[in-house]
């Protein structure tokens, strides 16, 4: 039966084999002999017959409509700037805002860090007159900096998860509520210990959004040719706030007879800082991926600068005050969404920076802190001005340090092993001379003269080269420091697969340092003052504190240099950007066989 169906089936009338011998022999002639080895044809053999190009159909994708999408380059200097992040089409991405809508948000940021950075270090002189007021141990004041600092690192962190999925602006904003709440209470609490610490409860908990997220806001505002203006405008600004306040404010706390005018002045920077958070600071997070697909489903405007006479029209400003939404933004509420910022916060290029600079970082806040400890008792008895001039020696080394490397890295953003390993050595050579030197010198004039009445006792003690010594350690840790960016920028670029996964990944790194360092110098403030008491115990903390460094250092610095790919595949692999079963089967996959293969191949 099916032997009959078979031969009922329809056949061809010639084979294949048979046309194509008919066409040979008929079209023209017979075939052509075997072609020499020099590949050339015979004289008067005819030239092979040619086929007529086929167009195959081309899958429409994404993929193939975005690379054909034109490239968009920057304007008048930056004509030739190939724009790195490449903007969407879209009006709302703050990318295509108008520059002065993307300084007057980066002024509300700049302004409102300067702001805490001035409340961290606002009793760094004042430290001695408060335990007095309050008749309270010194430990007990410097809790109101130790505190506030380890709640800003678990508000960074919970800032940071929230932004991912409701943007930063509502973050700002309920931080900025926290900080109104705390500057204004603590402008109250002269006489009250305990309002004081909860006051500075409030404080903390608003500075956490602004450790973390600022520099994500930047990043999301400036292309990569413009932002290391903003970042290194940023960091100077920060550093001179920082180490500037315990002098203005010690000078104004001594003239005034109390701390809280400190907070008066804080607060009256709010006249400018509430309109600029409420009108000057939209959301910046931006899905550009779905506006890319939808610009090419969708038409969109195309991008025009917005003139002045439509912006102050009255629809204009309608507009624009529809875009100052607090929940402009709404991103994935996924279990990896939270997870991204934990995993960033443990991966090995965070824990060997962290690792490698705490002791500076968290040495640094608390010699500040313990300042009035040291010389605001005999012999020096320092008022806070005094404690506060102390402090000009990390100021002015910091803001120059700082400013160098800014200006380093507009001409290179990346550093090499061995400039690497070098920047390290000079740093940790700085730090360690700042802290033994300080420790020892201090305790060899002073450590003597504990008891003596005698006015004049303590003379041979230089101020200036304790601020100088302190400056050093100040200058080491900000040279470290400016090893942070490019390490982390090295990290995302090996392991993230595009330019929008290395800023979320570069920006959660920093945080996760950020993180770190807090909650250690919040452990450290509070506990290092209690081995200060003594001279004696000054030069013992000042030797662990040295010799810890240059050990953790050394470490440091040779985990870098022999695994440094390793470290990088450590980062991917914790952050899910390397997926790790890939890697396992094209490790397999390479077998002796395989091996040996290739070679003959070869």
């Amino acid at each position: 039966m099916d032997r009959d169906a078979e031969r009922d089936r329809p056949r061809p009338s010639s084979s294949y084999s048979l046309a194509s011998a008919i066409y040979r022999y008929t079209v023209d002639g017979p075939p052509p002999p075997v072609p020499r080895k020099d590949d050339k044809p015979y004289p008067g053999s005819p030239p092979p017959p040619t086929l007529p190009p086929v167009e195959l159909p081309r899958p429409y994708t994404a993929v193939s409509d975005a690379s054909e999408r034109t490239l968009k380059f920057g304007t008048g200097k930056h004509a030739q700037v190939e724009l790195i992040p490449q903007p969407s089409d879209s009006p709302d991405d703050p990318l295509n805002w108008p520059q002065w809508r993307k300084e007057l948000n980066f002024v509300t940021l700049l302004l409102l860090a300067g702001l805490i950075a001035g409340m961290k270090t606002a009793f760094m002189s004042t430290n001695a007159m408060m335990a007095a007021q309050f008749r309270v141990p010194y430990s007990s004041v410097v809790a109101l900096t130790a505190v506030p600092l380890v709640l800003s690192a678990f508000s960074g962190l919970a800032s940071l998860v929230v932004s991912k999925m409701f943007g930063k602006r509502p973050v700002y904003l309920v931080s900025f509520v926290f900080l109104f709440i705390g500057t204004i209470w603590n402008m109250t609490t002269g006489t009250s210990f305990g309002g004081s610490m909860g006051a500075r409860v409030f404080q903390g908990l608003g500075w956490g959004a602004f450790d973390t997220l600022v520099l994500g806001s930047i990043q999301d505002t400036y292309f990569e040719h413009e932002r290391s203006a903003r970042v290194t405008a940023y960091n100077i600004f920060v550093v001179v706030v920082t180490w500037g306040s315990p002098f203005l404010g010690g000078a104004a706390s001594e003239t005034a007879g109390s701390f809280t005018v400190q907070f008066q002045i804080i607060n009256a920077f709010y006249i400018a800082a509430i309109p600029l958070l409420a009108l000057g600071a939209p959301e910046t997070s931006f899905d550009r991926a779905s506006a890319a697909v939808l610009s090419g489903a969708l038409p969109t405007p195309s991008v025009t600068p917005t003139k002045k006479a439509a912006l102050l029209s009255k629809e204009g400003v309608v507009a624009y005050l529809k875009k100052m939404s607090p929940l402009a933004y709404r991103g994935e509420m996924t279990l990896a969404t939270v997870l991204q910022a934990p995993r960033a916060f443990v991966t090995p290029t965070t824990g060997l920076i962290f690792l490698v600079t705490v002791i500076p970082y968290a040495g640094l806040w608390s010699f500040s802190e313990s300042m009035a400890l040291l010389f605001a008792r005999r012999p020096e008895n320092l008022l806070p001005e005094g404690v506060g001039a102390l402090l000009l020696g990390p100021w002015f080394l910091s803001i120059a340090v700082v400013s160098s490397f800014g200006i380093y890295r507009r001409v290179s953003d990346k550093l090499k092993p061995r400039a690497l390993l070098l920047n390290n050595a000079i740093a940790t050579s700085l730090i360690t001379i700042g802290i033994l030197a300080l420790g020892l010198y201090v305790e060899d004039v002073l450590g003597q003269l504990r008891g003596v009445v005698n006015p004049l006792a303590g003379r041979d003690l230089s101020l200036p080269l304790v601020s100088f010594l302190v400056g050093l350690l100040a200058a080491g840790l900000y040279t470290l420091d400016a090893t942070t960016h490019p390490l982390i920028a090295e990290s995302t670029a090996f392991t993230c697969s595009n330019i929008t996964v290395a800023r979320r990944a570069t920006v959660d790194m920093h945080a996760g340092v950020v993180f770190w360092r807090n909650l250690a110098t919040g452990i450290f403030v509070a506990t290092i003052p209690n081995g200060l008491v003594t001279f004696s115990g000054l030069k013992a903390t000042a030797i662990g504190l040295g010799v810890t460094h240059m050990l953790l250092a050394a470490a440091v610095g040779a985990a870098w240099w022999f695994f440094d790919g390793r470290i990088r595949r450590g980062d991917g692999v914790l952050m899910s950007l390397v997926d790790l079963s890939l890697l396992k089967r094209s490790v397999v996959s390479i077998s002796p066989t395989s091996e040996k293969a290739g070679s003959d191949y070869r």
